[in-house]
C-alpha cells in the first residue's frame, strides 16, 4: 500500500489554486440539484445494471460487504436493496447476497460505515440524509469488498471532487492506493455530466479503481 497524506479536518478559506475546484463544484452541484426524481431514476437504473454486468465489481462484492450511500441532492440512487425498486430487482442476487450492505454513519461524526438492511432503524440529518442508528454494527472500511462512492465530479484518472466536507477523504485515507484485488474495490458513481476530463489531485486523494455513469464504466488510465 502506498502512503497517503491525511486530508484536512478543518477547512480554511480557499486559496487561489482552489478557486477552479470551487467554481466547478458550485456549477455541478447546482446542475445536480436541479434534477427531479424522474430525471434521476433512468440513470440510476442504468448504473445498477452496469454494476451487475462488470466482472471486477461482481467479484469484489463476493469478497465482503458492499458500501452504498443514501442519495441526496440529485445523486444517483444505487442503494441495491433499499427504496429503488429497479435496483433491488437488478442486483439483489449478484451484489448483495454474500455479505450484505453498509451505509455511512452520522455525517457529523468520524467517518464510519454501518451495517444496513431495509429493516434497520435509520436516523435523519440535514433534512433528507438517512443513516443507520447507533445500534447498527460498525464495519471497518478495509473489511469491505466494494465501496460505492458518490461525488460532485470524477475525472478519467479516477480523481474525485467531493462536496467539500472531506467525509469520504477521511474514510478512504486509511485504505491508501491499492491495486484491484488488494483491498476494497472503489467505484465512483456519477451522472454523465459529472465526468470531467481533468481534476487536480490533492495530496490526500485516493483515486477510484472504476467510475460508473449511465453511459458506461470508466477504467482510469
Amino acid at each position: 500500500m502506498l502512503p497517503v497524506n491525511q486530508p484536512p479536518t478543518i477547512a480554511g478559506p480557499p486559496s487561489r489554486s482552489d478557486e477552479g475546484r470551487d467554481a466547478l463544484r458550485s456549477r455541478l452541484l447546482a446542475q445536480r440539484r436541479g434534477l427531479s426524481s424522474a430525471d434521476v431514476k433512468p440513470g440510476s437504473a442504468a448504473i445498477v445494471e452496469l454494476l451487475q454486468a462488470t466482472s471486477d465489481i461482481v467479484a469484489a462484492a463476493r469478497q465482503g460487504p458492499v458500501a452504498v450511500y443514501w442519495p441526496v441532492r440529485g445523486e444517483p440512487d444505487v442503494r441495491l436493496g433499499g427504496p429503488n425498486d429497479d435496483a433491488v430487482k437488478a442486483t439483489r442476487g449478484a451484489l448483495t447476497a454474500a455479505h450484505g450492505l453498509t451505509l455511512p454513519g452520522h455525517p457529523g461524526a468520524s467517518p464510519e460505515l454501518r451495517a444496513w438492511k431495509p429493516t434497520t432503524s435509520l436516523a435523519t440529518a440535514w433534512g433528507s440524509l438517512r443513516f443507520p442508528a447507533d445500534g447498527a454494527a460498525r464495519v471497518p472500511a478495509e473489511d469491505h469488498g466494494l465501496i460505492l462512492v458518490p461525488a460532485v465530479a470524477f475525472d478519467r484518472a479516477g480523481n474525485r471532487l467531493g462536496n467539500g466536507a472531506g467525509w469520504y477523504d477521511r474514510l478512504l485515507s486509511g485504505l491508501g492506493r491499492r491495486p484491484i484485488g488488494a483491498g476494497p474495490l472503489l467505484v465512483g458513481i456519477a451522472h454523465d455530466f459529472q465526468l470531467v476530463e481533468h481534476l487536480t489531485a490533492q495530496p490526500w486523494d485516493v483515486p477510484m479503481h472504476l467510475v460508473a455513469t449511465p453511459e458506461g464504466v470508466v477504467r482510469p488510465r
